[in-house]
């Protein structure tokens, strides 16, 4: 019997502070974890939930997990789509341990409802989160496969190639950015 063990990469986000919450579920083979998959999910999510014909600015806050959404992957393609659907987008970075994020309370429910419970596939995950949330809105589940992944990290996206505020000793660097916005016009503003 062979016995492996997957690690499953689980993106939440969260419209507004309504309960509107999906999640993103995609199989990390190997540990292969590289930012264009976080990438992707953001930018698959913006496009299905934030693109309106009234041009509302796009505000997106995160955690202090800076591989996640401090690089310039993910910076050069945020300018992307702010160009491409001509609209400002705002990443504002909390505080650790002074804020708590409206996603902190639904991995709370969720992992409130995994204690003893056996997985062994990214479906099985995918069905509990759906019942994680008690109430007339469910959580949006979305599992993955290689084939929605795009390669955000070729020359032909990359406008920037640093998005590092300083460049000499004792400059600010990447985790003391706690603002970045991104312009229509092709410009990011730090």
């Amino acid at each position: 019997m062979y016995r492996g063990k997957f690690i499953l990469e689980d993106l939440c986000t969260k419209k507004n502070v309504l309960d509107d919450c999906s999640r993103s579920l995609a199989e990390n083979e190997n540990n292969q974890l590289k930012a264009s998959t976080l990438v992707s999910c953001i930018i698959h999510y913006l496009e299905e939930n934030c693109v309106t014909d009234s041009k509302t600015p796009v505000v997106i806050y995160y955690d202090g997990y800076g591989y996640q959404n401090r690089n310039n992957i993910l910076a050069n393609a945020l300018l992307n789509f702010a160009i491409k659907h001509n609209v400002l987008v705002f990443e504002k970075y909390l505080e650790p341990g002074h804020s708590q994020m409206e996603c902190d309370s639904v991995h709370s429910m969720i992992d409130r409802r995994l204690e003893n419970k056996e997985i062994h596939l990214p479906s099985d995950y995918a069905s509990i989160t759906d019942q994680a949330m008690k109430g007339t809105k469910p959580y949006r589940v979305k599992i993955l496969d290689h084939t929605f992944f795009k390669d955000h990290s070729s020359s032909n996206h990359m406008r920037y190639s640093s998005i590092r505020p300083g460049r000499k000793a004792y400059d600010p660097t990447i985790t003391d950015i706690r603002y970045i916005k991104y312009d229509p016009v092709g410009t990011i503003e730090i």
